[in-house]
């Protein structure tokens, strides 16, 4: 793959600084909106917003369920209590999730059954990037995109109130209990401070039939199909026994003997093929040339019998608090946040224990997972110094996070990470008249992972990361260019002193690694009129193998498979076009989007055909990789004078990959398409608010997905469904406060979801129907 080398982005650079120094400036139209080095999102990038009061229509549990309504993103479904967004057909290693514009250096990436270590229910703002420029502000953990939660932990500035906050009780049905205070507050003059504590539980979680999916009862598919067996948790055992079709004869002894157990004549011992001078009769069942044995299948048999309309291992307890504090100046801010987040809960799913954690060996556990984190932020922002910087950003992350994974009682295997983080960028002053615009920066990352359990799957291991970025606006109206590029020198070293290899790749090949990687992304916009543009994206991009990828090498319990790393990876590559056309006019708004990635060495966990202990065995391989897509979004607004205002949202999306494989490839055969690929969706929301009243609905319609990847069984499309939710709520005025109270609905009709993104979709479907019923009081 060729990739825009750094040299040609500085001669692009210097090329258009020569180009402005003779253009007549004063017809140019300037530009408003400024580029800046974090999640302040570009003009040109393909973005959303979602804003608190869109929030507050999606009353989830996990992140990956709040953003489930947005185009190209969906929901990688872990089970209820873990879920990460999938944006066009990407997540975990590839998608970036920050608080704050720092990134949330969690495990997730690693094991997509842990949960985001971030308070959702404090979020302001959400802020997603489907483009490449994603990359070159934050890096190649974000080569499919980023995700920005925004919230008021270092305050920003000194708001009109003195005191204010927001207590909140939620009862669910079906769904968690959460109860959330708030408190924010400021001397009026330059120093300001918040405070935010949060706990949800839920013991169970019911859904309108079986948990597993039907086929996973249906006895004759799954007698020759041992994959699938193992994707839906049940065993169905194969016995040999003699053929009576390979006799000729029926013996006449046993015949006349066999009620008589002073002989002790078994079944074996009723056929023959001697005739016994004729005394022995014909076996009516023989056929010429068949095996002496015949294949049987036992009962079919569940490693662990799943109870009807439930969820099985669904509970969920999660605490946080979060305090912060900020100096306000009129050059700008300096503050720091401290939170903690604490969360165990269980992963639908059981796992055989064929574990050195205990003693036990014949006999299958639930999973569960714990997660203890406690995250210090500091950032402060200077503005209007002296040329040619207008403005400096310093930030600083420290980080300490205990991830473990259970069987039962047993810890099996633990994480402890360490994480320290710093990122600088520098914004200069506007040049040429206000029409060049930009932002330099640096970023450093260093992260330690110490490994410990019996059953851990990876060992030890420290990442360092240095980085370096460019990002340059150009306008000359009607065009505006955009351009940018990064530079990351990523390194590993492992320490294997301690721990207990397997059979794995990961443990045969592993060993320091090193890898230097680039990102570069080009941007047009055309906009002849303000009510049309067309956009043009063009992105290189790369990934150095995440840390699992390279050294994983032990069963891993939690993703009921036994994973293997290749410390021989290559890095990723993607080559990118993206081309989107949008029109704005008072009320109506519209936007299609078309885009395409190239993958050289996309990495993937491959299946081997094994299955040990009751788990898949795969192990991370690479290949080519073609990806497409469509977007498209409609939005209307109307003001009525007896209705209220009403907001109408249309959006569907559709995401297709599929490897692209030499014939001589170990999985040219067995994989086609990769497993996990998105369903297309058709769907659209109404929002109502009239006087105190606000109301919300959603349908949204997943198609059937017919591309399903071989390594299950490509026979086997996942359903289709539609998902449809309602909330409701009033605000009452009291006299120094403001109550709040609503309900929102999930899954009203109660219909029976499988993601075949999921990697549970054999195991687990989405929630059945659940409310909840809450009462806020804002003052």
């Amino acid at each position: 793959m060729m990739l825009c080398k750094p040299n040609h982005l500085g001669l692009l650079l210097l090329i258009s600084e020569v180009v402005f120094a003779d253009t007549q400036l004063d017809e140019i139209h300037v530009v408003e909106s400024v580029v800046n080095g974090k999640a302040s999102l570009t003009a040109l990038a393909s973005q959303v917003r979602i804003s608190k009061e869109k929030l507050d229509n999606v009353k989830s549990g996990t992140l990956g369920e709040i953003l489930t309504n947005v185009s190209g993103v969906q929901n990688n479904y872990f089970g209820p209590n873990a879920g990460r967004p999938m944006i066009r057909g990407l997540s975990g290693q590839r998608v970036q999730i920050m608080q704050n514009d720092m990134p949330i250096h969690d495990m997730v990436a690693v094991s997509s059954n842990l949960a985001i270590s971030a308070n959702l229910a404090s979020v302001k703002e959400i802020q997603i990037i489907k483009s490449g420029v994603a990359s070159v502000l934050y890096g190649g953990k974000s080569l499919g995109g980023a995700v920005n939660l925004t919230d008021d932990a270092i305050p920003q500035h000194i708001a009109e109130k003195a005191f204010r906050g927001e207590v909140e009780w939620r009862a669910g049905l079906n769904a968690p209990n959460t109860y959330q205070v708030q408190l924010q507050g400021n001397n009026q003059v330059n120093f300001a401070w918040y405070l935010d504590a949060s706990l949800s539980e839920i013991s169970s979680r019911k859904i309108p039939g079986r948990s597993k999916d039907g086929i996973c009862y249906d006895y004759e598919y799954l007698k020759t199909n041992t994959k699938l067996r193992s994707q839906c948790q049940v065993n169905i055992e194969k016995l040999s026994s003699i053929n009576p079709k390979y006799f000729k004869y029926i013996s006449q002894f046993y015949l006349d003997h066999y009620k008589n157990p002073d002989y002790g004549l078994s079944e074996g011992d009723q056929y023959t093929n001697m005739s016994a001078g004729g005394k022995n009769p014909l076996n009516p069942e023989y056929v010429e040339g068949s095996p002496y044995y015949a294949e049987k299948f036992g009962p079919l048999e569940e490693y662990v019998p799943y109870p009807n309309g439930r969820i099985p291992n669904a509970h969920s307890s999660t605490k946080q608090l979060t305090v912060g504090a900020s100096y306000l100046h009129d050059k700008g801010y300096t503050g720091a946040s401290f939170s903690h987040f604490n969360t165990r809960y269980g992963v639908p799913g059981f796992s055989y224990l064929a574990s050195r954690a205990a003693s036990q060996r014949k006999s299958y556990l639930p999973v569960s997972v714990t997660n203890e984190t406690n995250r210090l932020n500091l950032k402060s922002q200077l503005n209007a110094l002296v040329m040619p910087i207008s403005k400096v950003e310093i930030q600083l992350g420290f980080q300490k996070s205990r991830d473990k994974e259970w069987l039962g009682s047993h810890l099996s295997s633990a994480f402890h990470t360490y994480n320290d983080y710093y990122r600088s960028s520098f914004e200069h002053q506007p040049l040429f008249n206000h029409h060049v615009l930009g932002t330099i920066g640096v970023e450093w990352n260093r992260q330690k992972i110490f490994s410990s359990g019996k059953d851990s799957y990876l060992p030890n291991v420290n990442m360092d990361t240095k980085s370096l970025f460019i990002l340059e606006k150009i306008d000359v109206s009607p065009f505006v260019v955009e351009l940018g590029q990064r530079w990351d020198k990523v390194k590993y070293v492992v320490d294997t002193t301690n721990h207990i290899s397997s059979r794995g790749k990961g443990g045969a090949y592993s060993k320091n690694r090193t890898f230097f990687v680039q990102n570069t992304h080009l941007g047009l916009l055309f906009q002849p009129v303000d009510t049309w543009y067309l956009k043009l994206q063009r992105s290189w991009q790369e990934r150095a193998p995440e840390v699992n990828e390279l050294y994983a090498d032990n069963n891993h319990y939690a993703l009921l498979i036994e994973e293997n790393g290749d410390g021989r990876l290559k890095k990723e590559q993607s080559d990118n076009w993206e081309l989107s056309t949008g029109v704005n006019l008072e009320q109506f708004n519209a936007e299609l989007t078309w885009f395409q990635r190239n993958f050289d060495n996309f990495h993937y966990l491959g299946y081997t055909g094994i299955s040990r202990a009751g788990l898949a065995v795969k192990e991370w391989r690479q290949a080519p990789l073609r990806m497409n897509g469509v977007e498209l979004d409609l939005t209307y607004q109307h003001q009525t004078p007896h209705f209220g205002d009403l907001t109408w949202h249309l959006f569907a999306d559709y995401v297709h990959h599929k490897l692209t494989l030499a014939p001589d490839h170990i999985d040219a055969k067995r994989i086609g398409y990769l497993p996990h690929l998105p369903t297309s969706r058709i769907g659209g929301d109404l929002t109502v608010q009239w006087q105190r009243w606000r109301g919300f609905t959603s349908v949204t319609h997943y198609v059937k997905q017919k591309r399903v990847t071989k390594e299950v069984d490509d026979e086997l499309p996942a359903k289709k469904f539609t998902l449809v939710d309602l909330g409701l709520s009033y605000v009452y005025p009291l006299t120094r406060a403001t109550l709040e109270i609503s309900l929102n609905i999930q899954n009203l009709t109660n219909r029976e979801a499988r993601l075949n993104n999921s990697p549970l979709r054999f195991l687990a479907p989405l929630p059945g129907r659940n409310a909840r019923l809450g009462v806020k009081l804002m003052f």
